[in-house]
């Protein structure tokens, strides 16, 4: 087998610029391979291996068409010479195929087509383009694109599938988009045969440094919104039934970080009826975690919420508002229509955290602050009825907006 391989390079190098090779798979035991401009290798399984101290490589400036899985067990990368702009393609063409080995692969231009690619190896990279026109399950691994063009990622069909969970290791794309300024798509999916998760960051202004780069990974959650994030220990006052079911990471790794603007797809599984029952589609905006104070609750970003393309697109963020992670939330406050103020710890206070008047039925303002109406008047308890109030809650574009209603006060 391994006579046949070298007579396969030889034909290659000194023969012809077109050249189709078909083998059921190929071990390169430590061979300097050369795929001159034109050239297209067609194999099964291929596996690059160290032998005897010496590493196996490809000197790639044709096509490396593989229909198995693509191993690296050589101490250093399989592809040497890389160009500044990248000319070799490797295209993984097969069905049900595995990235994996010991060692990183570092790609020139890859391409993915038809069914499922697994990602076993850690921190792969794509020096030149990434195409997606097939289904890259990321499976708790790392890829790197190590381009800072906004067609680095070049979407025909398929996904990329992110979708683990942080115990299990996040699927992440880690885009070196640098200083940048332009769209960067990352055509994640949720595993219903499309992008249905396409995640885009708009970058507004130049980072720093120039090889500095944002991490993307996306995963569900319980009706609880668990497992939180990495770090993320609650939802502060956050309730689970006004959140999409979902977090989404967008990690800035810049010493000066862009104004950017976002936008998320969601699917309707994400804010089911089950545990978002009271949920208003139409009223999503997109909120972030405050990795320097450490809440959610300081997250109400400005944005649209398109319903017939399941996308929620943000405003203009700041380079120091733009953090790590982010979920869909309803921000339009339902106040309650009834309260029960008996002391057992259980729907004591009446719109604690937002400004409050409350007037009785003679119109008598009886209350008015933001620690909530615990159903008292001049320090004793009311008598239960009905009453009035008029309330300031956040609105859309960082506004706010005032509310009135009618509120009745149970007791037991």
């Amino acid at each position: 087998m391994r006579k046949f391989k070298i007579i396969v390079i030889i034909i290659i190098i000194f023969f012809s610029n077109f050249v189709v090779a078909q083998t059921n798979g190929f071990v390169n035991n430590g061979l300097i391979i050369n795929i001159e401009s034109g050239a297209y290798i067609n194999v099964g399984d291929f596996t690059n291996n160290q032998t005897s101290g010496t590493d196996g490589s490809i000197n790639i400036d044709g096509n490396l068409i593989v229909n198995g899985n693509f191993a690296n067990n050589s101490g250093g990368n399989v592809f040497s010479n890389i160009e500044p702009v990248p000319d070799g393609n490797i295209i993984l063409a097969g069905f049900n195929q595995s990235i994996l080995g010991t060692t990183p692969i570092f790609f020139e231009n890859l391409e993915i087509q038809n069914a499922l690619k697994t990602l076993s190896l850690n921190n792969c990279e794509v020096k030149g383009i990434f195409t997606v026109d097939g289904v890259l399950e990321l499976n708790s691994n790392k890829l790197i694109i190590d381009n800072k063009n906004t067609d680095a990622i070049s979407y025909n069909s398929g996904y990329i599938k992110s979708e683990s969970t942080p115990q299990d290791g996040l699927g992440e794309i880690e885009w070196k988009i640098g200083n940048t300024i332009g769209s960067f798509d990352v055509p994640f999916g949720s595993g219903s045969g499309s992008n249905d998760l396409n995640l885009v960051l708009n970058t507004k202004t130049a980072a720093d440094p120039q090889d500095g780069s944002v991490v993307f990974a996306t995963y569900p959650t319980d009706g609880h919104n668990k497992p939180y994030p990495d770090g993320i220990l609650s939802l502060d006052t956050l309730e689970p039934k006004n959140l999409a079911d979902r977090y989404w990471e967008l990690k800035p790794v810049f010493t000066t970080k862009p104004d950017v603007t976002i936008s998320f797809k969601y699917t309707p599984e994400d804010i089911d009826a089950t545990d978002n029952p009271d949920l208003i589609e139409a009223n999503l905006m997109a909120i972030r975690y405050n990795d320097l104070l450490y809440k959610w609750i300081d997250m109400r970003m400005t944005g649209i919420c398109d319903v017939a393309n399941k996308t929620v697109t943000t405003g203009d963020i700041s380079g120091n508002n733009f953090f790590s992670y982010w979920d869909l939330s309803e921000f339009e406050l339902k106040a309650p229509n009834a309260f029960t103020p008996d002391d057992n710890g259980k729907n004591d206070v009446f719109l604690k955290g937002y400004e409050v008047k409350i007037f009785n039925r003679w119109d008598e303002k009886i209350y008015e602050g933001k620690d909530g109406w615990d159903g008292t008047y001049n320090g004793k308890k009311v008598s239960r009825g009905t009453y009035y109030y008029i309330a300031v809650i956040p609105s859309y574009n960082n506004t706010t907006k005032t509310i009135t209603g009618v509120i009745t006060l149970v007791s037991k």
